[in-house]
C-alpha cells in the first residue's frame, strides 16, 4: 500500500473522528445550559417525566434561555415572558413551525392543525379555524354554552361523587354541539368516552420517552412491528381516531343531506367548500380540524376546572371571599351569567391565579425555527425546537411572592400579580394560549366556558375536603399529586360538594328543567340509551 493511499486513509478517519467529536457539543453563541456528552449531547439528562419541573430547575441555574443538544440538534428552552415574545412574536415568520414528529404524522397523517409544520395548506386551514371561532362567531353560541353549564350544576347536585366525569362531559358537549351540532347528555354516553379513551392513549403515545426517539434516529422507521410495539400502539390510536373523526364529519354531513340543520360549524363547511377557499381534496382536513378542536377544547378547559376545584377546597379563606363578592354581586334570585364577570374582580383574580399555578399545559407544544435567528445576543440556528416553559413563567420567584401558594389577592394589587419592581415585560394574562402565529384560535370559546363555570361553581356550591367516615378526619387532597403528560391533570382526588343552600339548589332545577328548548335541537341524533336518560330528566318529554 503506497504511502500516499495510507496518508488519505489516516486522514479521512481523523477527519471523521473530529467530526464525530462534534456531535452533541454545544455550538459557539448558543445559550448555555447543562455540559454535554460527545455524539449524545444531553439526551441521557432530557427529563421522561414532568419535563416542567427540570426545566425549571435548569433556568434557575443557566437563566431565562438556556440550551440543550440532542445529537446534532439543539433544543431552546425559554422561561423568560419577554425572550419567548422577542423570539416566537415579533420573529413569528420564521419560529411558527413544528418540529418533525414521526409518530405525530403516523396518528394524524400530517393533517393535524396542531402539529402541521408553516405551510400554505397550514395557513389556510388556520384562517379557516381563526374565521370560525372569532369572538363574533363563538356568541352565537352562548345559548348552548350557558345550558350545557347549567346541566352540569344539575349533576353535581344529583350526583356529586362523579364530579371529573360531569366535567369532561361538558367540555366535550359543548365542542360537538358548537363544531358539529350533537351532544352528549350524561357523563357514560358512547361519545364522551370513546372521546376520552382515544385522547389519553393519543398523549400516552406522544409522550417523551414512550417511544423511542425516531426522529434522532430515522433508522428506527424500519424495525419490524414484533420489536417496535410503538407501531401497533400508532396503528391502533390512527384508527381510534380516525373513526372519532370521521364519524363527526359523517354525522354533519347526513344532517344536511336529511335537511335538519342546527347551525353547527361544519355544516357551513360541508354545504360550502369553495367559500372557504376549500377543494375537494383539502376538505377532507376539515376532518382534522374538527377534531383537534375537540381535542384542545375539551381536555385542557376540563383540566382547568379541575384545578380550580382542587384548590380552592384547599384553600377555604379564598372560597369564602369569592362568596361574598358573588353573594353581593349576583345575588340569591338566579344563577350567574356571562354579563357578571366584568363585575368580579376578585373572581376574576382566582381564574388568573389557577392559570399561573396549575396551567393547563405548562410546557408548550413546541416551535420550531426555519432560518438562523437571533435573541439576547445568543444564537440561534436553522432546525432548532424551541420550548416555552409556562410553569417557570407563574413560578419565579424574583417576579412572585410565595410562587408555590395560592394567593388571588396578588392580582387585585398588581396587573400580572408580580411583586413590587418586578419586570412585566412580556407578561400576558393569556401566555397559557400560547404565542405568535401558533396562538390558540380558541380562544373565545375556552375562556367563556371557563368564566360561566367558574361563576357557577361559587354561586351555587361548597367544596371541602371529603371525610373519612372511619376515622372522621378529612380525606387528603394532594395538590402537587398530578399524571404526567402534555397536560397537567390532577390525580383523581374526592371532593364534599354541597348546594349552599336549598334556594339556590331550586334554582338549579328550575334553570335546568328550561334548558331543553336549547338542548333539543342538539339530540336529533341519540342512541337508545341516551334517548332513554333524556326522556327520564325533569323538563324533557
Amino acid at each position: 500500500m503506497s504511502f500516499v493511499t495510507v496518508s488519505t486513509t489516516f486522514l479521512a478517519c481523523m477527519s471523521l473522528l473530529v467530526w464525530m467529536t462534534r456531535i452533541g457539543r454545544r455550538e459557539p453563541g448558543l445559550p448555555p445550559g447543562p455540559p454535554t456528552t460527545p455524539l449524545l449531547g444531553n439526551i441521557l439528562q432530557f427529563p421522561k417525566e414532568y419535563a416542567h419541573l427540570k426545566f425549571t430547575q435548569w433556568a434557575k441555574e443557566y437563566g431565562g434561555i438556556f440550551s440543550l443538544k440532542v445529537g446534532r440538534g439543539t433544543v431552546i428552552i425559554i422561561s423568560d415572558p419577554r425572550i419567548a415574545r422577542d423570539l416566537l412574536e415579533h420573529k413569528g415568520a420564521t419560529t411558527a413551525s413544528r418540529p418533525p414528529f414521526y409518530i405525530g404524522e403516523v396518528v394524524t397523517g400530517g393533517n393535524s392543525l396542531i402539529l402541521m409544520q408553516n405551510t400554505p395548506t397550514w395557513r389556510r386551514v388556520r384562517r379557516l379555524a381563526h374565521n370560525l371561532l372569532t369572538k363574533e362567531q363563538c356568541a352565537k353560541h352562548k345559548p348552548i354554552q350557558a345550558a350545557e353549564a347549567t346541566q352540569v350544576m344539575y349533576d353535581f347536585l344529583k350526583d356529586p361523587e362523579h364530579f371529573s366525569s360531569h366535567i369532561g362531559r361538558y367540555t366535550n358537549s359543548v365542542i360537538t354541539s358548537i363544531m358539529a351540532g350533537f351532544r352528549s347528555p350524561r357523563k357514560g354516553g358512547a361519545d364522551v368516552v370513546d372521546f376520552f379513551n382515544f385522547v389519553h392513549r393519543w398523549a400516552r403515545l406522544a409522550t417523551p420517552g414512550a417511544h423511542p426517539s425516531i426522529d434522532l434516529f430515522p433508522i428506527l422507521k424500519y424495525m419490524p412491528e414484533r420489536w417496535a410495539a410503538w407501531k401497533m400502539e400508532a396503528r391502533e390510536v390512527r384508527s381510534m381516531q380516525q373513526k372519532l373523526y370521521f364519524g363527526t364529519l359523517d354525522r354533519c354531513a347526513a344532517r344536511i343531506a336529511e335537511e335538519r340543520q342546527n347551525g353547527s360549524f361544519l355544516e357551513d363547511i360541508v354545504k360550502d367548500l369553495d367559500k372557504y377557499g376549500l377543494d375537494r381534496e383539502m376538505a377532507a382536513l376539515q376532518r382534522y380540524l374538527c377534531g383537534v378542536m375537540l381535542e384542545g377544547g375539551t381536555e385542557t378547559s376540563s383540566t382547568f376546572l379541575l384545578n380550580f376545584i382542587l384548590l380552592i377546597m384547599n384553600y377555604q379563606e379564598v372560597q369564602e371571599k369569592a362568596w361574598e363578592e358573588i353573594g353581593r354581586v349576583i345575588g340569591e334570585d338566579r344563577s350567574p351569567v356571562l354579563d357578571d364577570w366584568e363585575r368580579l374582580p376578585y373572581v376574576q383574580a382566582i381564574v388568573k391565579e389557577v392559570f399561573r399555578l396549575r396551567p393547563p399545559l405548562p410546557v408548550a407544544v413546541p416551535h420550531y425555527t426555519t432560518a438562523d435567528e437571533s435573541v439576547e445576543s445568543y444564537f440561534i440556528p436553522k432546525d432548532s425546537t424551541v420550548i416555552v416553559n409556562i410553569w417557570a413563567m407563574g413560578h419565579d420567584a424574583d417576579a412572585f411572592d410565595d410562587p408555590e401558594v395560592f394567593n388571588p389577592a396578588r392580582f387585585l394589587t398588581s396587573e400580572f400579580g408580580t411583586k413590587p419592581g418586578a419586570d412585566d415585560s412580556g407578561r400576558r394574562h393569556d401566555l397559557h394560549f400560547g404565542y405568535g402565529r401558533r396562538f390558540c384560535v380558541g380562544l373565545h370559546l375556552a375562556n367563556d366556558a371557563i368564566r360561566l363555570n367558574v361563576m357557577n361553581y361559587l354561586w351555587a356550591f361548597t367544596f371541602r375536603r371529603a371525610i373519612n367516615t372511619k376515622t372522621n378526619t378529612p380525606v387528603p387532597a394532594d395538590i402537587d399529586n398530578y399524571h404526567d403528560g402534555m397536560v397537567l391533570c390532577p390525580q383523581p382526588f374526592v371532593c364534599d360538594i354541597q348546594p349552599r343552600n336549598v334556594e339556590r339548589a331550586q334554582i338549579i332545577e328550575r334553570d335546568f328543567a328550561g334548558a331543553r328548548r336549547v338542548f333539543e335541537q342538539f339530540e336529533q341524533e341519540l342512541g337508545p340509551e341516551d334517548a332513554a336518560f333524556v326522556r327520564s330528566l325533569p323538563g324533557r318529554f
